[in-house]
């Protein structure tokens, strides 16, 4: 999806957050600190609500 060609609003929210022994559903590790963890969220089409398209470094 490309948010700029469809005129869509884009927001980004950073986050820092810890896992614990078990590392979640095994996408980050166990035990560490995550810095600045980006998720992408875009307007839907009706602008009511926002829709995660991605998330990561």
């Amino acid at each position: 999806m490309d948010w700029k060609e469809n005129n869509q609003e884009l927001i980004v929210v950073l986050l820092t957050f810890d896992t614990d022994e078990k590392g979640g559903d095994g996408g980050v590790n166990p035990n560490a600190t995550y810095t600045n963890w980006q998720w992408h969220l875009v307007k839907t089409k009706d602008k009511k609500n926002w829709e995660i398209i991605s998330w990561g470094y």
